[in-house]
């Protein structure tokens, strides 16, 4: 395979550096959003490259979400949107609504068993759940500005879940929290954590994200008195990448 050195001393393989040369393109302005690369023959001669190298750095850019290939038209720079999560809001996708970007969702109720996992570990474990009691799971997947962002779900104990505005489809008002507070919890306290990975399948299909994309996890469990135990736990996985920031 053919290498060349780059500027640390290492050696950078021909797919990287044609990725390299045309990332700096686009982020340095040399092409604009909407712009049409070069064919692929026409790469493959300008870098003196094979075609399945070319594309090879092509699909790289595509998973960092610089460009996107149109079929029979050609591969075209991504139009970036820009957002800026604020991770210490309640929520921050409500908090990016309220900045000017434009929201919608949909809402699935479903029941789980307590090996569901979330980041590796059992749902039921992180809510102090035995091995027969289920799960409620609210899953939202979350839209800005037309483009799916984010799948935001809570899981509570089924057992204070039933025959509340919990199980129902629709969007709760003034969410989850408020819920348990009717119910007679009070919120004392939570765990974050937060991790970047590449998508599962799943995940990468509910976001149009590639399979070598990043995504951002946060986990956040909620502790509620007077039982000092997590009643909730919220599980977000965004889609990361250029333009996306996250303020901690």
């Amino acid at each position: 395979m053919s290498r060349r050195t780059n500027a640390t001393g290492g050696q950078q393989a021909k797919h990287e550096a044609i990725a390299a040369a045309l990332r700096a393109m686009i982020t340095r302005g040399g092409l604009q959003p909407g712009d049409r690369l070069p064919s692929k023959a026409e790469l493959s001669e300008m870098y003196g490259a094979h075609f399945l190298t070319v594309r090879r750095a092509l699909k790289t850019l595509a998973a960092e979400g610089l460009v996107r290939t149109v079929p029979r038209s050609g591969t075209f720079v991504a139009q970036v949107e820009e957002i800026l999560w604020d991770m210490s809001a309640p929520d921050p996708w409500d908090a990016a609504i309220l900045n000017g970007a434009t929201g919608a969702q949909d809402i699935t109720v479903t029941t789980v068993p307590p090996d569901a996992r979330i980041a590796g570990r059992r749902v039921g474990d992180l809510l102090s759940l035995g091995d027969d009691e289920l799960v409620v799971c609210r899953l939202r997947r979350r839209s800005v500005n037309g483009s799916r962002a984010v799948l935001d779900s809570s899981y509570v104990p089924y057992a204070l879940a039933k025959d509340t505005v919990l199980m129902s489809p629709g969007e709760v008002a003034r969410g989850v929290q408020r819920a348990l507070e009717g119910l007679g919890y009070r919120p004392d306290g939570e765990q974050v954590s937060i991790y970047s990975r590449h998508p599962a399948p799943h995940e990468a299909d509910e976001l149009d994200l590639t399979p070598a994309a990043t995504i951002l996890e946060w986990v956040r469990c909620t502790f509620y008195s007077p039982v000092d135990t997590c009643l909730e736990v919220r599980h977000s996985v965004y889609a990361a990448g250029p333009g996306k920031q996250f303020a901690l």
